[in-house]
């Protein structure tokens, strides 16, 4: 179960209805990945994310790539995600292209990369990342 400065924590960094309040603290420990994992291992995930997620916030007007760049890389290489492909440079405009294709593994990125017009059957998310502090379910 969350302490009450993770739940704090939570409460401060969530914005809009995107996501329930209810999933985030109390549903994802429901699922079986949550279930398996060693519970000391993601407290200091949670507050090593914490620590990244204040210093960002702390800086002044971060954009988009400070974002990505201090926040989202740093917490995709913890969780894992080292297989991973930026969809678009942050001098691009807007586009229909998601920021990242993330990959279980690097086979699947350089099938990918081989694939060009395919590539997002190789992957098992897309992110789109937002300058810090923008409302993330709305236009």
């Amino acid at each position: 179960m969350m302490n009450q400065q993770q739940h704090g924590f939570l409460e401060s960094v969530v914005q809009g209805s995107l996501f329930t309040h209810y999933f985030l603290s109390e549903g994802v420990q429901q699922t079986p990945e949550y279930q398996q994992s060693d519970a000391q291992a993601l407290t200091a995930l949670l507050e090593e994310f914490q620590e990244r997620y204040c210093t960002l916030h702390a800086a002044q007007a971060p954009d988009e790539a400070d974002t990505e760049d201090d926040l989202i890389e740093p917490i995709l290489d913890r969780l894992g995600f080292q297989a991973r492909s930026r969809q678009k440079t942050p001098r691009q405009a807007a586009s229909d292209r998601p920021d990242f294709l993330l990959f279980p593994d690097a086979e699947s990125k350089r099938r990918a990369q081989r694939d060009r017009s395919n590539q997002y059957q190789y992957g098992v998310a897309i992110l789109e990342a937002k300058r810090f502090g923008r409302p993330l379910d709305s236009r």
